[in-house]
């Protein structure tokens, strides 16, 4: 994290982050959904792993920013709406998202 921000104009880096963040959290879910869990347990295992979700999506939205390649940037934004699908009551994704606008 510390080495994108000491040079931020190179999206591929910002993207492995993101896919990194992106898949800690797909992980968790994944895990969640695959237990004999009940649908309350399913969503605190959500929220307490939203970090990983917000992380995401910060850095795909830095990808996307700098990123010349439209297809890049179609991936991109699917991942950020795939994962505000996850957005708890307090709105943390949305308002992760919102601080770029």
């Amino acid at each position: 994290s510390q080495a994108i921000q000491t040079n931020d104009q190179v999206p591929g880096a910002w993207a492995l982050w993101a896919q990194y963040s992106d898949d800690l959290f797909q992980n968790e879910v994944d895990k969640a959904s695959q237990e004999k869990s009940s649908p309350m347990d399913r969503v605190n295992i959500y929220k307490a792993n939203l970090y990983h979700a917000e992380s995401a999506i910060a850095c795909y939205h830095q990808a996307c920013s700098k990123q010349k390649d439209d297809s890049k940037v179609r991936k991109y934004i699917s991942r950020i709406l795939w994962l505000l699908t996850f957005d708890s009551v307090d709105e943390v994704l949305s308002k992760c998202l919102e601080q770029f606008h």
